[in-house]
């Protein structure tokens, strides 16, 4: 074993994704969230999360003399209870009328069609919501004078161009909020749907925490198991990447100083929830100028914080990962944690605990697998940072040489 002495003080960072939540019986997984979202508009879903009735969501249209010669401009108004159009956001339906394949779940990632939405739309992000309406408005078509109901999967199947679709799904939003949106661009309109989807996640998150009498319990047998087996350790703080809070606040029985938390992107319990897309996603977007503000980075900016302390120090030397898929969208927080850290010279340790959630199944193999080309696929990222290449290239066999690495089940008792 790495013989990191008996400082005075050590200090664990305990860094949290949405796999502590998961397994502590909260229904945070987001295809959870988007079933009872359904539920919550009125909305019929089956077994494959499509809508029973595709076309549910209806706008009233003047009927043209030809078919298929639908409109913008012939809109006469959305249908459907005050639960429906007081609460559907853009966001909602481009999840809704997402195509949904088997084992392919970036279908209900909002993030990910976040940045799919803005990658579709990015030569218009700065143009007036009218003006992308006009693209869709024809005031030469023969209308019959009758009206008559459309399905809005029936107006989008047979588009094909993911721009126009999103244009209708604009168009349908605009309606029901009418002045609302009067003169903004398709970046505002986007960033403000964004909110209100965002405050009812938070609301989400809230009522699932008060109404899950098991939550609390559970995630705090978790944490504990994260820190029993590492000596010396005294203080842990938490870098919390979920929207549930309090970690902290809640554990009880442990010898550890509770020291800081943060919740990286917002808690629901203040309403404050970022969902965005990391900058270096979206090509050129320092060139473009616009963007931006649909970004984690813009959104952190703008948020008010009262984190005066940070989660790091010079005591840390503990650094223990649990429940974060280690995205590459995160990558920009852990190299600046190792950074600080200097994990290359100092004696840091890394923990990284998974969940086999596949163990029932009898496969013991592919979750380890799966968080062990994780960790190796970050740590070889962040050696490619270095202005040493042959030192870069070395880190994870230094780490593993060191017995500083690991990647571990975690057993609570």
């Amino acid at each position: 074993m790495y013989n990191i002495g008996e400082p005075k003080e050590e200090t664990g960072l305990i860094i949290l994704g949405n796999g502590l939540d998961i397994n502590s019986s909260l229904p945070s997984k987001f295809i959870e969230y988007y079933q009872f979202r359904c539920l919550s508009l009125g909305l019929e879903i089956n077994s494959d999360n499509n809508l029973k009735d595709r076309n549910s969501i209806q706008m009233e249209m003047m009927k043209p003399l030809y078919p298929r010669e639908y409109a913008i401009n012939n809109i006469i108004a959305v249908v459907g209870d005050d639960k429906l159009k007081n609460n559907i956001t853009f966001w909602d339906l481009v999840l809704i009328y997402s195509e949904k394949l088997t084992g392919q779940e970036n279908w209900c990632n909002i993030e990910w069609k976040i940045l799919y939405v803005m990658e579709k739309l990015k030569i218009h992000l700065n143009k007036n919501l009218e003006e992308l309406f006009q693209r869709l408005t024809n005031d030469e078509i023969a209308m019959s004078g009758e009206i008559q109901r459309k399905g809005i999967y029936e107006l989008i199947s047979e588009l094909g161009d993911e721009r126009k679709i999103y244009t209708w799904f604009a168009a349908f939003i605009k309606e029901i909020r009418e002045s609302d949106y009067d003169d903004i661009t398709i970046e505002r309109f986007l960033l403000l749907e964004l909110n209100k989807y965002e405050h009812a996640f938070s609301e989400y998150i809230k009522e699932s925490m008060e109404n899950n009498v098991l939550y609390l319990e559970e995630r705090s047998k978790n944490i504990k198991g994260l820190i029993s087996g590492i000596p010396y350790l005294n203080k842990i703080n938490i870098m919390n990447f979920n929207f549930s809070s309090d970690v902290l606040a809640n554990l009880t029985d442990v010898s550890v100083e509770k020291g800081i938390e943060v919740n990286v992107h917002g808690e629901a319990e203040e309403n404050k929830v970022i969902f965005g897309v990391d900058a270096k996603s979206i090509d050129n977007i320092e060139q473009m100028n616009f963007g931006y503000d649909l970004t984690k980075t813009s959104r952190k900016l703008a948020m008010k914080t009262e984190w005066a302390i940070s989660v790091l120090d010079e005591t840390v030397v503990h650094v223990i990962f649990y429940g974060h898929s280690l995205s590459e969208a995160d990558y920009a927080y852990f190299q600046s944690i190792f950074d600080y850290l200097d994990i290359y010279d100092k004696p840091i340790m890394l923990y990284f605990y998974y969940t086999n959630y596949m163990k029932e199944t009898g496969d013991f193999e592919t979750v380890r697998r799966n968080q062990t080309y994780a960790v190796r696929k970050l740590i070889e990222e962040y050696g490619s940072t270095f202005d040493n290449e042959a030192k870069g290239k070395n880190l994870l066999h230094k780490l593993l040489l060191e017995e500083r690495i690991s990647v571990l089940e975690l057993e609570c008792e």
